[in-house]
């Protein structure tokens, strides 16, 4: 019997006790793709820091964290934690909770996963509350889809606005936080003291201050934002998504598509060796093209789903 030897623990050996949260990227070979969740009692407040606005609009105030995430991603410290576990039913009880009771919701997810679970949420017309901030993360989220997500939520009476966070597994959870500008770049700042970003020939790296350890390759690209972009103290930076994690064939895909795509597709394509891609259609959705494929045949035939990250590359 041929015995293939343990990849080895990043960093650290494993630990003895606490909560280790396996990367919602990784696969099944990925041993080394985990960090422990840790109580770094950062506070929802921590956002009124970088963006003083979030405060003065009444989206901190008293909120309900409501994640669809599809890993253990924490929580803050000073907020009331709902976990849906990616059901469409557990959503729609934590946005009829937070409605009853007049409090803003901080919705987190991967992009693709909390389109799908909002929009089905907002076609059934059930209760949302007044003030939504949606707090995304995972891997880059197109222009088109989230020009949607935020006309969905005006057309339903909904403030809202939009975060983006950026981590890594290994180092930590949204480490880096940003807003997307009228260019259309997202400008990310630094969330977490803890982190120190270096950018080294266009790479990001990240590397965690307190260990000693190495930075670590984010495998993207970055630059620092320029001063024309954003206003405020401190530096921010433009990041920019390898090709391994977005294909040009992928992205020219995605940024063709139209609002009316959006409400169709899902985002999960898949290229083709022809240049072309295979696109899955949002649930009870038919197809009109040769292109595109139901939700279940999509997953049936290229496999993945919403608990996995696209796989553009």
């Amino acid at each position: 019997m041929t015995h293939n030897p343990t990849p080895s623990l990043h960093s650290a050996p494993l630990p003895a006790h606490g909560v280790l949260s396996l990367s919602a990227g990784g696969d099944i070979s990925d041993l080394d793709k985990w960090r422990l969740v840790s109580d770094e009692r950062r506070s929802a407040r921590d956002l009124g820091l970088l963006f003083p606005d979030l405060a003065e609009r009444g989206f901190l105030r008293d909120p309900v964290q409501v994640s669809v995430y599809p890993a253990t991603i924490g929580s803050f410290a000073d907020v009331l934690f709902i976990d849906t576990y990616m059901r469409t039913a557990n959503l729609a009880r934590a946005l009829a909770i937070a409605a009853s009771a007049d409090r803003p919701v901080l919705l987190c997810g991967q992009p693709l996963g909390l389109a799908e679970l909002l929009f089905e949420h907002l076609r059934a017309e059930r209760p949302m509350p007044r003030q939504v901030l949606i707090l995304i993360g995972g891997y880059a989220c197109p222009l088109g889809l989230e020009r949607r997500i935020c006309e969905r939520l005006s057309d339903a009476g909904v403030e809202h606005d939009v975060i983006h966070g950026y981590g890594m597994a290994e180092v930590a959870p949204a480490c880096l936080v940003g807003r997307r500008s009228s260019s259309g770049k997202i400008n990310y700042r630094l969330a977490n003291r803890h982190v120190a970003v270096e950018i080294h020939d266009g790479r990001l790296f990240l590397r965690r201050c307190s260990d000693g350890q190495p930075a670590m390759d984010s495998g993207d690209y970055a630059r620092v934002a320029p001063a024309s972009d954003w206003q405020g103290p401190g530096e921010a930076w433009h990041i920019e998504p390898s090709e391994r994690r977005i294909a040009p064939m992928v992205r020219m895909a995605l940024d063709s598509w139209t609002a009316a795509d959006w409400d169709r597709r899902t985002g999960y394509v898949v290229g083709r060796d022809d240049g072309g891609v295979w696109i899955q259609l949002r649930r009870g959705v038919l197809s009109d093209s040769a292109d595109e494929l139901s939700f279940g045949l999509f997953e049936e035939q290229l496999g993945g789903s919403l608990l996995d990250k696209p796989r553009w590359g």
